[in-house]
């Protein structure tokens, strides 16, 4: 009995030094990104660069032109990100296109943010965050 006791405490110690990240928990990293470069994030992924929080939260429409294929338009997809300073406190959310044509930035804080790239099938985004 003492053996399963002393077994049940060494599983709850090992599991409170996980830092409590469950399923679908972006990893925590002890450096962001470095301001100015680009980086990437899949959908759901967060990023903190200085003290500003970027993260991936949806694609909301997507009408660019399928790869392998010739099209007359080039087409738009348009990004959702959620952004918040410091990190942990009130967010908001920008939405960034892919055309040229529309907003590709946002400015957030003391911090601007640029929509880089977004692959197909639209599930990782590279985003550029420099200051203002």
């Amino acid at each position: 009995m003492m053996r399963l006791l002393a077994g049940a405490g060494l599983l709850i110690l090992a599991m409170a030094g996980c830092g409590g990240a469950g399923p679908g928990a972006t990893p925590a990293s002890s450096t962001g990104p470095a301001l100015g470069s680009e980086f990437t994030l899949r959908v759901g992924e967060r990023a903190v660069v200085e003290d500003l929080g970027v993260g991936f939260d949806a694609v909301r429409e997507d009408s660019r032109c399928p790869r392998g294929k010739q099209c007359v338009w080039e087409g738009d997809a348009i990004v959702v990100v959620s952004l918040a300073s410091p990190p942990n406190g009130a967010s908001t959310t920008a939405e960034l296109h892919t055309n040229p044509k529309f907003a590709r930035t946002t400015e957030y804080a003391r911090y601007r943010v640029e929509l880089v790239d977004l692959n197909v099938p639209g599930d990782a985004l590279t985003v550029r965050v420099t200051g203002r």
